[in-house]
């Protein structure tokens, strides 16, 4: 009688050990090893408008550390920007407008383009939380909120 069980315990542990294996923290998950991360230095020019095509004046470009301020036509022109050549990143703030960055691959030895259109924060709208509602903007644009649609998160 003690035999049966004996021989399920062995199994339990032999199925115990053989499902053990060593984790891989290194990051390396035996797979292929990615490229390495070269910086380049490159210029980024382009323009600002708002939705309608007119051109945005004043409006604030980042990238990398580099700065610049678009002219009166929404022109801005970014030199001697230091990056990655996987991934750059230009930022454009300017008030009354929501904040807009745009990815993109930076090519040495060219001036890299980049168009970016502004939406303008004057369409605020609100709804009652518990009630739901419809929200319209002046574009004709519709948005439908159900009731208890939106929740408060302590995360």
């Amino acid at each position: 009688m003690r035999q049966p069980h004996l021989l399920i315990a062995l199994a339990c542990l032999q199925i115990f050990v053989i499902s053990c294996h060593k984790i891989d923290h290194s990051g390396t998950g035996g797979g292929p090893t990615p490229p390495a991360e070269t910086y380049i230095n490159y210029s980024i020019q382009g323009r600002v408008t708002e939705q309608n095509g007119t051109p945005i004046e004043g409006a604030t470009i980042k990238s990398s550390g580099a700065a610049s301020v678009t002219d009166v036509s929404g022109y801005f022109n970014l030199t001697n920007v230091n990056s990655s050549d996987q991934n750059a990143i230009v930022t454009v703030e300017k008030a009354g407008y929501f904040k807009v960055s745009r990815s993109f691959v930076p090519q040495v030895g060219n001036t890299n383009s980049v168009y970016i259109t502004l939406l303008t924060r004057s369409d605020f709208k609100t709804v009652d939380a518990n009630a739901g509602g419809l929200v319209s903007f002046t574009s004709g644009v519709e948005v439908e909120f159900p009731s208890k649609a939106f929740i408060t998160s302590t995360v």
